[in-house]
């Protein structure tokens, strides 16, 4: 997975990883945010909104999109992410 990401953030405290952000972009037009990732006893602290902001940084020109539980579409939408209508995806074949 991290292989073909481009876009790696990652949260640490006493050296233990407490947070990640996993994603991919082309650098000039389009981005996926593929995972965003905080342990618990974190959350609720600002630290995955640090995270999607370190992704977006130096990147102005890139339109990021990023698929989310339903547990967190309300916290995207406080961050000030747009939801998107549009779309179609290929359910995994398993």
């Amino acid at each position: 997975m991290f292989a073909g990401s481009n876009v790696i953030h990652a949260a640490w405290e006493d050296g233990a990883l407490v947070g990640l952000l996993r994603g991919w972009t082309d650098g000039a037009h389009d981005g996926f945010i593929c995972d965003l990732a905080i342990h618990p006893d974190y959350q609720r602290g600002g630290m995955g909104r640090e995270l999607l902001r370190q992704a977006r940084e130096g990147r102005p020109q890139v339109q990021f999109i990023l698929r989310a539980s339903r547990m967190a579409t309300d916290y995207y939408a406080h961050l000030g992410w747009q939801k998107i209508e549009n779309g179609w995806f290929w359910p995994r074949q398993s």
